[in-house]
């Protein structure tokens, strides 16, 4: 492995672990939200289709290298 395929792949890895970092966060503030009713079901239901899908996405990009 080269140099730059291993940067990039490491920079794949970084930005894994950073969104899930995120997902957490976010999924604590909906729940925490949900605690108050300010947040409704289609919109939980959205906000997790897009997390996972976009995780996904980046698991692919990490999977072709």
């Amino acid at each position: 492995m080269t140099r730059d395929k291993a940067l990039a792949v490491a920079r794949a890895l970084d930005n894994i672990d950073g969104f899930e970092s995120m997902m957490d966060s976010i999924e604590a503030a909906v729940r925490d939200a949900e605690d108050f009713c300010m947040i409704s079901p289609e919109f939980k239901d959205k906000l997790g289709n897009l997390m996972v899908n976009e995780l996904q996405r980046l698991q692919k990009v990490l999977e072709d290298m």
